[in-house]
């Protein structure tokens, strides 16, 4: 039996230490090039949401001869009576009118004032539609109605395409809704700056 010296122990121990050393580098190295690849799949992602974003204006252009007349079914299938205070909503930051939420709310009011608590900037409240307890499925109904132009899937936030323009603009004469902003700081600002005087008005004659 050959016994190993002292010198060649201390060189095995060295020779297995240096092993290591580079097995570590190695996977070190694999882990920054996986988090590399990873960083810049992100990057990846991000960049094509931005550029999917900025990329719509032929959906903006786009003629939708069958909006009309889609919402108009969509509204005779849901009634309301004096006091609702439920239904669905169309809004959008005024920093960033290019997305629009269409949301449902138990109360209208309060569901749009919450927004402010959470994320205090000026918002565009654009149109309310009225519903009774089967909201839920009014809301639904939007969402199937505008599918292809949702920012990401699962989302209540959309493009504000031309056919989503064309169909709150009908909704706004249907339900003679007044748009309005709703600032920061909780102040209403009506776009026609009489509507609050017609309405006083309204109510007390």
């Amino acid at each position: 039996m050959t016994l190993s010296s002292p010198s060649n122990t201390q060189q095995l121990e060295l020779e297995s230490t240096t092993t290591l050393e580079s097995q570590l580098q190695q996977r070190q190295n694999l882990a920054a090039i996986g988090q590399k690849s990873i960083d810049k799949s992100f990057a990846s992602i991000d960049t094509r949401i931005k550029d999917r974003r900025l990329s719509k204006k032929d959906v903006l252009d786009s003629p939708n001869k069958y909006v009309h007349k889609s919402i108009a079914n969509i509204l005779k299938s849901y009634s309301y009576g004096f006091g609702t205070i439920s239904g669905c909503y169309f809004i959008s930051y005024v920093h960033d009118p290019t997305l629009i939420k269409i949301g449902k709310a138990k109360c209208l009011e309060s569901r749009i004032e919450s927004y402010l608590t959470h994320y205090p900037k000026d918002i565009r409240v654009l149109a309310c539609i009225k519903a009774d307890t089967i909201y839920h499925g009014l809301e639904k109904d939007l969402h199937d109605l505008f599918h292809e132009y949702r920012y990401l899937p699962q989302r209540e936030w959309f493009f504000s395409t031309r056919p989503l323009l064309d169909a709150i603009d009908f909704i706004k004469d249907e339900m003679k809704f007044e748009p309005y902003t709703l600032k920061a700081n909780g102040q209403y600002v009506y776009d026609d700056p009489d509507y609050v005087r017609r309405m006083v008005y309204e109510t007390i004659n």
